[in-house]
């Protein structure tokens, strides 16, 4: 499988888990722990993404021999060879993504219980 098709796999499986994490009403009885354990996943990830920026900013500061590095995350390949001045922005990308599904699970959470 190339690789554009399997990036698209995965984000559309975590637009369904979103989906599922903020609206847990048409999946019956046992929601509750479904929802919990999409939650649980969703913020695992979030903070692996916001890991994987921290590694690569770090990457950035410490210098980088040749012109730049691959970019993977987990076993897809992002970037082959992403510049050295290119890394503070994929870092910020990573950082973002994982912010936003740390907030997400946090603040449904906070929300649905009240």
């Amino acid at each position: 499988m190339s690789n554009e098709l399997i990036q698209f796999t995965l984000i559309c499986t975590f637009f369904v888990l979103l989906i599922i994490a903020l609206n847990p009403v048409p999946l019956g009885g046992r929601s509750r722990l479904f929802v919990k354990l999409i939650r649980t996943i969703l913020f695992i990830f979030g903070l692996y993404l916001m890991f994987k920026a921290y590694t690569i900013y770090s990457i950035y500061l410490n210098g980088v021999d040749g012109d730049g590095i691959g970019i993977y995350l987990g076993p897809i390949e992002i970037n082959d060879t992403a510049l050295t001045k290119d890394l503070p922005f994929y870092a910020i990308k990573f950082a973002i993504s994982g912010l936003a599904l740390v907030i997400i699970p946090i603040t449904t959470k906070l929300f649905r219980d009240i």
